[in-house]
């Protein structure tokens, strides 16, 4: 099986009219700097490296960068951790950092029951909390809704402690469009985690697409 790089997963997703984080591919430091003109700081630097899907444990993501003097602090360290894996790298992803409750959304084919689609807690605790929802995909958004309503997590999203109710709508269009997208016979997984959901919107900010064996490439278009 064959994953797409993030920026090609995240790339895929926003064709898709999947909403996806402010984020651009850059070779050096002053394609970053002209990033941060257009979306301000803070934002988020990550190190691409072929076939290296989960980065952060090897300290080759930095979050929360709010100055140019952190940027460039940022972009040597991850340069140093790249280099300590002996692969290759192929440039920085920079995005706009997003500050929400973290969603997981993901879907996968699996051989007994064929495509599924999951929300749930995101983040690190997401394997910690196990507050998930499955359903066979694809999904109405009425099925969305009701998988939301499953989780410990709807009390947050609808706000709790008098929090104001965050975009519970802007997650059931990512967990449709998800669902709908699993049944794609090159799409063996996908894995949103984590989605930022806000008062105003529901954004990806890291994504992982798997093609299946015989696909056909026609994901890698980017």
């Amino acid at each position: 099986m064959k994953g797409l790089a993030e920026y090609q997963a995240l790339t895929y997703l926003k064709e898709y009219g999947i909403n996806v984080v402010p984020m651009k591919l850059v070779a050096d430091m002053e394609e970053a700097l002209n990033f941060v003109e257009e979306v301000a700081y803070p934002v988020v630097l990550k190190g691409v490296v072929r076939d290296l899907y989960h980065k952060s444990e090897l300290g080759i993501v930095k979050i929360n960068i709010n100055n140019d003097e952190m940027l460039k602090k940022a972009w040597g360290e991850i340069e140093q951790s790249v280099n300590k894996t002996g692969m290759k790298s192929e440039g920085m992803l920079i995005q706009k950092m997003v500050h929400g409750v973290e969603v997981i959304v993901g879907a996968s084919y699996e051989e007994q029951f064929g495509p599924v689609v999951m929300v749930g807690i995101g983040g690190i605790y997401t394997e910690i909390f196990r507050d998930v929802a499955f359903r066979l995909a694809p999904v109405t958004l009425d099925e969305a809704y009701h998988m939301l309503k499953e989780l410990r997590l709807y009390k947050i999203l609808k706000g709790a402690r008098g929090q104001g109710q965050l975009c519970i709508d802007g997650l059931l269009d990512i967990v449709v469009k998800v669902s709908n997208l699993i049944t794609n016979e090159g799409i063996k997984e996908i894995d949103l985690n984590p989605v930022i959901v806000t008062l105003q919107d529901a954004i990806v900010v890291d994504a992982l697409i798997i093609q299946t064996a015989n696909g056909d490439g026609r994901l890698c278009k980017y």
